[in-house]
């Protein structure tokens, strides 16, 4: 079983950001990859995978044990096909004798996925408000600083003052 996503790997900090050494293609479809494997295969989603599928009971109906639940991972790990494409889409897939279990574990590790995206982007967009709004508020401070200098060179300079063409004509003549 198998599921293709469209996933939107941008970042609300990148356009913030431009100008800076940039990355070529295959590098950041590369680096997703990664990302996606890291959110995948980790073991809090693979845990809440093997929960919600039944894979922690033996076919006898016995739980398995920690280090057969730790084996069950590392086979999950190399069974759960992750690609990321360059159009953006992401396949999901995986095989079983079972095809309803290979549905299920294709339809919770996706939701799983698109969960943690989710998160992930209102974090990535609240870190991004954040780091302008900083951004607002240091540039505010600089052009109070600024302002108030300018005043000051200007009320201890009033004789450097132009009122108009002609005061500048005096000056020069």
């Amino acid at each position: 079983s198998s599921t293709t996503l469209l996933w939107n790997t941008s970042s609300a900090l990148i356009p913030l950001l431009e100008g800076t050494k940039g990355k070529n293609t295959d590098d950041v479809i590369s680096e997703h990859s990664r990302l996606a494997e890291v959110v995948i295969y980790s073991n809090k989603n693979l845990d809440i995978l093997i929960e919600k599928t039944g894979l922690d009971y033996s076919p006898t109906g016995e739980r398995l044990s920690e280090w057969q639940i730790e084996l069950l991972k590392i086979q999950l790990r190399k069974l759960i096909l992750i690609n990321l494409n360059r159009n953006n889409t992401l396949t999901i897939s995986y095989k079983n004798s079972d095809p309803e279990l290979a549905f299920f574990v294709v339809s919770v590790v996706s939701r799983l996925f698109i969960e943690e995206s989710t998160l992930n982007k209102k974090t990535d967009t609240l870190d991004a408000y954040n780091f302008i709004d900083k951004q607002v508020n240091e540039y505010q401070l600089k052009l109070a600083a600024i302002t108030g200098r300018i005043t000051e060179f200007k009320s201890k300079n009033v004789d450097l003052q132009v009122v108009g063409t002609q005061s500048v004509n005096t000056r020069v003549s």
